[in-house]
């Protein structure tokens, strides 16, 4: 995973993963970046630092998390996964995640997660 400053064209951090990784997003205040990875973990990065805050058993072991969304808050985190469901997890200041929810949302993996704009809808994409 690598971000990026498109105004000077070089990498401002990188952070190897021990298998392929999908899903990334980043706060609204870009301080934190989270990832997820075929591993079934989704790891919070501090941007600045490129220091790990938190790693998180996010999806069924070795099912790959897809795709990750923040609310506008910051304080909710969405995950689909390879595992055919969609998770809800609270985040706390330092990065630290409680799964709150799990829906089995498809029948087959789950590739594809945005909120509406007012956030009062989740849509899914799967290849189902």
């Amino acid at each position: 995973v690598r971000v990026f400053d498109l105004a000077a064209k070089k990498v401002l951090q990188a952070w190897p993963h021990p298998r392929s990784t999908n899903g990334v997003t980043f706060t609204r205040d870009a301080r934190r970046l989270a990832t997820g990875c075929n591993d079934g973990l989704i790891r919070v990065f501090d941007v600045a630092t490129g220091a790990e805050r938190n790693q998180v058993a996010g999806h069924e072991p070795n099912s790959g998390i897809t795709e990750l969304r923040f609310t506008r808050d910051d304080r909710w985190l969405f995950s689909a996964g390879m595992d055919r469901t969609i998770r809800r997890w609270k985040l706390d200041d330092a990065g630290a995640a409680t799964l709150m929810q799990t829906v089995e949302a498809h029948d087959g993996f789950v590739f594809g997660l945005d909120l509406s704009p007012d956030e009062t809808q989740l849509a899914s994409a799967g290849w189902d």
